[in-house]
């Protein structure tokens, strides 16, 4: 037990045990959100030569154009699909290396606000991240959130440079960087990623030793930057004419509502009831080292620079997302790792302190439960590996449709009708086209032209005549061939 008794071994049995729970079962495991199945396809598809840079292809019948996002990781990801090529796990492992660049680039703005030093406070702080599941989430789900979340970060770290440089050289090169990685967030998500703008503005509010000038100088050149890169991009007439439908369609769609609005107010308030309960874990740990701190009279004592500092450039990434009447927690994927460096920063010096103070055996017995804990995530990584979880439906029913229509028993480009009342199952759409190449059409009886069509418990009445009594794919649904 003793050698368990260290804060060092205790910190990073939880950190390790957190990361299998919050990661590594959900990249084991085959499930994954359609939008991120979209995504892949759409990557895999451009990697097949379907499609263009700027004409991305989804399937023949859905997004046969797709304008919907920016492109920058379709694009990143088809690279990878035509070297190693299509297994699932290319997706998966991207996210991953997103994660653990992310993980690096909070820990260098961890450092540069000059935060508390030290293994256990560092690991503390990448726990309490890793308990946003919002966050780990969008990483093993392929959104295009945790991609801008990478670029954001950096961009933020590399203005934090800027400010605490004095040689003008090297802030000028500080902010051109910090510019082209906005413009990278730019092209993966959209305007979504030009918060990182108010850091310097941030930095001067929170920090020490303000330099008014400095920061509006920074906040001025990298505005200017950013957008001589925009002009550069839309100067070629594809490029101008992708964006020109993305703004149109998609951002100021979303923005009036008529794009996928997620409805009232009362919406709204789930969301951020979701989000609360993500961060529930790191509410009740701060409540209680603010007690704890105020107590002991040592609350002044904390970094309560960095903390403002991070807490400010977190609200300045979620607050104006707020705007919008189409509203998803993942949405605020890029302002977590704020959100935990600000609570981090108050409460790791507790923490560390708390470890230290202990008694050998009551740290013997707090490493021993952590070891525990750690078995206990491995085992339940190993459970969770290629489980389809709740898409399992999905996975079975679109692997029996590619085995019956195609007919060597690999992915073929077909298309397949289902009845209107189930055309929206998005997640049979993503794992028929990302695992086996397969469009789906509503059907209509004069108009289909497929000689496949599945039909389902949901769909209004029986199945057309015409057709043999079919294949059943389980859970109600049969696929019939046109006699």
């Amino acid at each position: 037990m003793k050698t368990l008794a260290s804060p060092y071994r205790i910190a990073a049995l939880f950190l390790i045990s957190i990361f299998l729970f919050q990661v590594m079962q959900r990249f084991v495991s085959r499930a994954m959100h359609f939008d991120g199945l979209i995504y892949s396809s759409l990557a895999r598809n451009l990697a097949d030569g379907l499609g263009t840079p700027w004409q991305l292809h989804f399937s023949d019948t859905l997004f046969p154009v797709f304008h919907e996002h920016p492109p920058l990781m379709i694009w990143m990801q088809a690279g990878l699909f035509r070297v190693f090529g299509e297994s699932y796990a290319i997706e998966k492992l991207y996210g991953l290396v997103l994660l653990l660049v992310l993980c690096a680039v909070v820990l260098g703005i961890w450092r540069a606000l000059d935060l508390t030093s030290g293994f256990v406070a560092q690991a503390w702080f990448l726990s309490l991240m890793f308990l946003t599941g919002v966050l780990t989430w969008g990483h093993t789900n392929n959104m295009l959130d945790a991609q801008l979340g990478v670029f954001t970060a950096a961009a933020v770290l590399c203005l934090i440079y800027a400010a605490k440089s004095v040689e003008y050289s090297r802030q000028g090169l500080w902010i051109g960087a910090a510019s082209g990685l906005i413009m990278l967030g730019l092209l993966t998500k959209g305007p979504v990623g030009l918060f990182p703008l108010a850091a310097p503005g941030l930095y001067w509010l929170a920090m020490p030793n303000r330099n008014l000038l400095k920061s509006a100088t920074h906040i001025i050149l990298s505005v200017v930057a950013v957008t001589a890169l925009w002009q550069l991009l839309v100067l070629n007439s594809a490029n101008a004419e992708y964006a020109r439908i993305y703004l149109t369609n998609q951002v100021l769609g979303s923005l009036d509502g008529a794009r996928g609005s997620t409805g009232s107010l009362a919406k709204h308030a789930q969301v951020m009831v979701s989000m609360i309960e993500n961060l529930l874990f790191v509410v009740l740990v701060l409540s209680w080292t603010v007690v704890k701190r105020a107590r002991a009279g040592e609350l002044q004592k904390s970094a309560r620079h960095g903390a403002l500092f991070a807490l400010l450039v977190g609200l300045s990434a979620s607050l104006p997302i707020l705007i919008s009447p189409r509203l998803y927690n993942f949405y605020f994927t890029p302002s977590l790792p704020f959100f935990a460096i600000s609570a981090a920063a108050v409460t790791a010096p507790t923490v560390s302190t708390w470890l230290e103070e202990l008694s050998d055996k009551n740290r013997g017995r707090i490493g021993l439960g952590m070891a525990a804990l750690c078995g206990i995530a491995v085992l339940s990584v190993a459970i969770n590996i290629k489980n389809p979880g709740s898409h399992g439906k999905q996975v079975q029913q679109a692997r029996l449709v590619s085995e019956t229509v195609c007919q060597d028993g690999t992915a073929c480009r077909v298309t397949v009708a289902i009845c209107a009342g189930a055309w929206s199952d998005w997640n049979l759409h993503a794992y028929l086209q990302r695992d086996h190449k397969i469009s789906m059409e509503s059907y209509a009886a004069a108009k289909t032209k497929s000689d496949w069509l599945i039909w389902r418990t949901d769909c209004a009445g029986s199945a057309p005549s015409g057709y043999d009594s079919g294949r059943p794919l389980g859970d109600g649904a049969t696929l019939l061939r046109r006699l």
